[in-house]
């Protein structure tokens, strides 16, 4: 047995719902859900994967707001690029050893 000490948040992953250019802040993703301001999230694979954080969570879509980032990307990134956010996680106590 354990104890819940803290119930983080899930991960999310998703895509990008169109393509990002080199330089943009803002990118629009397939599905948000669970993202917020300060979250890390790794977009692209290989040679061309990067970390970004967020700054603000708009709209999910190709035709939405979008999530603007902290600084620019430094790499061009197809429409359908993988793209996660790890979520925080949980954590837990384990129980006391019970002393007889």
């Amino acid at each position: 047995m354990a104890t819940v000490t803290v119930v983080g948040k899930a991960a999310t992953q998703t895509t990008l719902a169109a393509a990002a250019a080199a330089g943009s802040a803002n990118i629009k993703v397939a599905a948000d859900a669970n993202m917020m301001a300060g979250d890390t999230l790794m977009v692209g694979s290989g040679g061309r994967k990067e970390s970004v954080t967020v700054k603000s969570i708009g709209t999910a879509g190709a035709g939405g707001t979008g999530v603007d980032l902290t600084a620019p990307l430094r790499f061009d990134h197809m429409k359908g690029i993988d793209l996660s956010d790890a979520g925080t996680g949980s954590a837990f106590r384990q129980p006391r050893a019970s002393r007889m």
